[in-house]
């Protein structure tokens, strides 16, 4: 409950618009007697890289068999739920997962499907042939620097070169989705703001805009001595100054998931100032936009 409260305080993950679809369906109560609707799949640690701000990795594996996942699944809610989400570890690079596409598209095609990824895979044919299978809600791309340097210090083992390689093989592969009536990716990347790379959210604003993605923020919590917010306070205070007056007016616009944490942590008078400086440069687009 206290992670839920924190990430509720943070992210306001529990008003989130994609979850409206789920209420016609589900029941406003503490006990629920319907059938499961969405599921997190969370069991698996295996994964490719060994990101320093990341625990998944260090997991064991092999829990959908450990606890029955399969027995009483293609029974008690693979034909009912709405939609899954694929988690922890690479997605991509567990067998488990296409299992599951293998088996609940043969029970549920209505079912819609969410993936995180650090896209240290190859998009192949047998890849497309899986994803040919299933309706796409996001494949969201963790993403913590458009440095190559930078990037390969906080998700060590990867490369920004082969991430980026499977950005453009994603982009095109939507466009052949699209021209069979599939259903788009809902390409998104994934940014984890944290004391090394937090100016570099304006620039993976910048990025998305380019390619046409969607993005989304998140500042690190834990581990704390990767977080900003454990910053003494005058260079939190530097920090965000900076942010605010190095932004433009979309930057700044489409960035305010990440500069709010830090902007509550300011005590009354510092965090006013701020919010008046944000004010002033909102309030006047046309000029940002010609710088």
């Amino acid at each position: 409950m206290q992670i839920c409260k924190k990430e509720q305080s943070r992210d306001a993950c529990h008003l989130w618009s994609s979850n409206y679809h789920f209420f016609d369906d589900a029941k406003i109560s503490v006990t629920q007697e319907k059938k499961i609707l969405k599921v997190t799949a969370n069991f698996n640690g295996q994964c490719n890289l060994e990101c320093k701000m990341c625990h998944i990795w260090k997991m064991e594996n092999g829990y959908y068999n450990k606890n029955e996942f399969w027995k009483n699944a293609e029974i008690d809610f693979f034909p009912y739920i709405k939609e899954i989400e694929l988690l922890s570890g690479e997605p991509f690079i567990q067998k488990d997962t296409y299992k599951l596409i293998d088996v609940i598209s043969s029970l549920n095609n209505d079912c819609f499907w969410s993936f995180t990824t650090n896209a240290h895979w190859k998009l192949n044919a047998t890849v497309m042939k899986s994803l040919d299978k299933i309706n796409i809600k996001n494949i969201i791309i963790s993403i913590d620097s458009l440095k190559p340097e930078a990037f390969a210090e906080i998700r060590k083992g990867g490369s920004l070169k082969k991430l980026m390689q499977t950005i453009d093989d994603l982009l095109e592969y939507e466009k052949n989705r699209l021209l069979n009536n599939k259903s788009p990716l809902g390409l998104t990347l994934h940014f984890t703001a944290m004391r090394e790379n937090f100016l570099e959210a304006l620039d993976i604003i910048s990025f998305c805009e380019e390619k046409g993605l969607r993005h989304s923020f998140k500042t690190l919590l834990t581990p704390e001595p990767l977080s900003v917010l454990t910053l003494p306070y005058e260079e939190r205070l530097n920090l965000l100054n900076k942010f605010v007056n190095t932004a433009n007016y979309t930057q700044l616009k489409k960035a305010m998931r990440v500069a709010r944490p830090l902007t509550e942590s300011l005590e009354p008078i510092d965090k006013a100032r701020i919010f008046d400086l944000m004010f002033q440069k909102l309030s006047k687009p046309e000029v940002a936009a010609t710088k």
